[in-house]
């Protein structure tokens, strides 16, 4: 088996995972719904992982550091508007990333302390992100209003992502502008 095919199995069971954990939720998945959505051999699992609990953190590590990424490189790159580029940015994959972002918000917190610290780090990381963007797009705003309306943006964001995004299934456009429109009064 090349190095490749591996990776691509690997990741066919993450996807179905996601896929499984989104319709049935965390505890009702058995390992058995994840390798029949993948069309693999039940031992195939147990090549990549030791348990479905391992899958699951895996698959939260992997969304984190891609979502980390994508938004390092805004603040990197110091655009004029950087909370509006990180809003669209953030909106903009979460939308598309709607069945990982369900499994991340509803199932996270009910899987164990490991994983409440994950959701908490991301959170953090989140927050610390829209501070560097309010830090680019407003120098003259002290450093404790930075604090406060980081935390503010990043709750108005949470709720969007799963209100408008995940429940009520709001079309991109319509959620952006409207996460714009909330951000706007806090500002």
């Amino acid at each position: 088996m090349t190095k490749h095919s591996i990776r691509d199995k690997r990741e066919l069971l993450i996807n179905s995972a996601v896929d499984v954990f989104s319709e049935k939720g965390y505890w009702n998945t058995k390992i058995s719904d994840i390798v029949s959505k993948a069309g693999v051999a039940q031992g195939t699992f147990y090549l990549y992982f030791k348990n479905k609990e391992q899958l699951f953190k895996e698959m939260l590590l992997e969304l984190h550091k891609a979502s980390v990424e994508e938004i390092n490189s805004i603040t990197e790159k110091k655009y004029k508007n950087s909370l509006d580029k990180l809003i669209e940015m953030l909106i903009n994959k979460f939308y598309a990333r709607k069945k990982i972002i369900k499994v991340f918000i509803y199932e996270t917190l009910s899987v164990g302390n490991e994983f409440i610290e994950i959701l908490e780090h991301f959170k953090n990381v989140s927050i610390h992100f829209i501070a560097e963007c309010l830090k680019i797009d407003y120098p003259d705003m002290d450093n404790e209003k930075i604090a406060k309306k980081s935390f503010i943006i990043y709750s108005i964001i949470r709720n969007i992502m799963e209100f408008s995004i995940i429940r009520e299934n709001k079309p991109l456009k319509d959620t952006i502008y409207e996460a714009k429109s909330l951000i706007s009064e806090v500002l």
